[in-house]
């Protein structure tokens, strides 16, 4: 059987105090790194992670986020980089 897939995280804070509050909640819940984009910011949780706990933490972080949560895709990372 396949194994249980990482979950993508993508959140998009409402300014940038609010995305530093962001940033410092998904490194509180585990996030080894984050990927900042524009309006953005990504990164992946192992399986198993409690989502609806992420959303909350994300969420009291930034009531207005639009926080995505979801299966992230695999990726070969020796051939990735």
């Amino acid at each position: 059987p396949a194994p249980d897939p990482w979950v993508a995280v993508r959140v998009r804070p409402r300014g940038p105090v609010a995305r530093e509050r962001v940033i410092a909640a998904l490194f509180a819940a585990g996030s080894q790194g984050v990927r900042e984009e524009a309006d953005a910011v990504l990164t992946q949780f192992p399986p198993g992670t409690d989502v609806d706990a992420l959303r909350r933490a994300v969420l009291d972080a930034d009531p207005s986020a639009d926080v995505a949560i979801t299966a992230a895709e695999p990726v070969d990372w020796s051939e990735g980089w």
